[in-house]
Formats: C-alpha cells, sequence, structure tokens
C-alpha cells in the first residue's frame, strides 16, 4: 500500500506562502472522523448534484414555454375618436387559477418618449443610440394636437411626447413593455 498522500507548505521564499502552513495528511481522519479526501469527494458530488438540480429546473422552466404559452404582440384596431390611433399590446395567454406572469423588469437610462402617426407603432422609447418598440396595457390609445400624447384607457393623457421613462417589463424579442405606474 501506498504511503498517505500529504499537502505540503509552499515554500516560504515565494510569494503566497504561509510561514506557519503546516503538511496535511490527506489520510489522516479530522476530529469528526473524515479525512479530507473523504470531505472533497463528499463536495464534488453535492456540486455536481446540485448542478444537475439546476439543470433539471431550467430544462422544465423551458418546456413550460410552449408555443401555446408564448405572448403575442397585437394591433388593436378598435375604433377610436378621429385623431387617436391604437396603441400595440401584448397579449399574454390566460393562466391557470394561481399562476401569475412575471414582469422581467429593466433599469433604463435617459429613455424618452417619441412618437410618430404614421409609423406602425405609433409610440415607442428613444434610448439615445437605439429605438426600442414597446407594448401598452389594453385600451391605451395615442393622439398628435401636435405632440404625441398617450392616453390611458379611461382617457386620461398620462405621457406626453419627451416623457421619461426609467423602468419597463422585458417582452419577447427586443420588445419592452410598459405598464401602470409609468416611471
Amino acid at each position: 500500500m501506498p504511503p498517505p498522500a500529504r499537502v505540503r507548505p509552499t515554500d516560504p521564499g515565494r510569494s503566497g506562502s504561509r510561514p506557519d502552513a503546516q503538511a496535511v495528511d490527506l489520510g489522516q481522519p479530522d476530529a469528526l472522523g473524515q479525512t479530507p479526501a473523504k470531505v472533497v469527494r463528499l463536495m464534488t458530488i453535492i456540486a455536481r448534484s446540485s448542478l444537475l438540480g439546476l439543470l433539471a429546473v431550467v430544462a422544465t422552466g423551458c418546456s413550460f414555454m410552449t408555443r401555446s404559452h408564448v405572448p403575442a404582440v397585437v394591433f388593436p384596431t378598435p375604433s377610436l375618436t378621429a385623431g387617436e390611433y391604437a396603441l400595440p399590446v401584448l397579449r399574454r395567454p390566460a393562466l391557470a387559477a394561481g399562476e401569475y406572469y412575471m414582469c422581467a423588469g429593466v433599469g433604463l437610462l435617459h429613455a424618452t418618449l417619441r412618437g410618430d402617426p404614421s409609423d406602425p407603432w405609433v409610440a415607442w422609447l428613444d434610448l439615445g443610440a437605439r429605438r426600442a418598440n414597446v407594448t401598452w396595457p389594453d385600451g391605451y390609445r395615442a393622439r398628435f394636437s401636435p405632440d404625441l400624447e398617450v392616453l390611458d384607457a379611461a382617457g386620461t393623457v398620462v405621457l406626453r411626447d419627451g416623457s421619461s421613462i426609467s423602468g419597463a417589463c422585458v417582452g419577447p424579442g427586443d420588445l419592452l413593455s410598459l405598464d401602470t405606474p409609468f416611471r
């Protein structure tokens, strides 16, 4: 039988060495009766099991997003007052009782509301270097008199062209979803 493995302290002249370090016998049990080699082996098994468990959770979560659970962007065309434009809505499939959609929120720096009645999205966020298309709560609409105004379902102006927006929910792709209260 080979002699038990030993770990030697680092050379005192080398960087990172500890002058008080002592050799550890990997075959000798500690106060609890465990050898360091057994502890390392046990920690490796726990780490691998945890990784497998995490992968199972991720795989289960991804399988939940079946085609029937993928949200769709809808460009509603309700009858509106002349000069008003329906804003796009993110339609999410119905969930079972007790299930909820969560907002994967993002903070936005220097996001400004902009709009154009000839654009299919009508209103979007100007992020400086790029534009972000957004969806709105049901019933929201825009009007231009002459600048953009966003109205809620009750007809109250809630945002105007140039309004600063500091947060949104992440939607499919590069899409952002705005919801009340607007920040």
